[in-house]
């Protein structure tokens, strides 16, 4: 019986072990956001909560950003999109906590994970949203290519 016993001891301080850090081992301390728009190639710049470029793409893309920006302090982000002729889309990114975070590291009783290793490495947290579309609108007074005339040429003739 008590290698039995003996046997259950170390599986579940290795199972313990094994979930340390839950939420850091499931997703990691950083997160793809995809950004897309329509019309599409629209420039993608994310700035972070100091106002600090951090990223800049071109719609569609998958943009890697971190969840937090130290220990238990979270990521937040700001995403400018534009086009040249269409009005500038703004969206935020705010991290929330992470239920790997909670229900892992409870269940796992990994007290390491719940102090140090998920606010450490960011894993505490999720960004959300996990996407963001922006339709954007055509600027006011701005003529389409097909509407303007070539320069010396009037309406009705030459």
């Amino acid at each position: 019986m008590t290698v039995v016993r003996l046997l259950c001891v170390v599986a579940i301080v290795s199972v313990s072990f094994a979930l340390t850090g839950c939420a850091s081992i499931i997703h990691g301390g950083s997160q793809a956001v995809d950004i897309r728009s329509t019309p599409s190639q629209a420039e993608v710049k994310v700035y972070d909560e100091k106002n600090r470029l951090v990223v800049v793409g071109e719609t569609p893309c998958s943009l890697e950003l971190s969840r937090n920006t130290g220990y238990f302090s979270s990521a937040s982000y700001t995403v400018l999109i534009r086009k040249e002729g269409y009005e500038e889309h703004r969206a935020s990114l705010a991290s929330r906590v992470s239920k790997w975070y909670i229900y892992g590291n409870i269940l796992g009783g990994a007290v390491v994970g719940w102090v140090i290793v998920d606010p450490w490495a960011g894993g505490m947290w999720y960004l959300e949203p996990e996407q963001v579309t922006a339709t954007l609108r055509k600027k006011e007074g701005v003529a389409s290519a097909s509407a303007v005339r070539p320069p010396g040429k009037r309406r009705g003739g030459s």
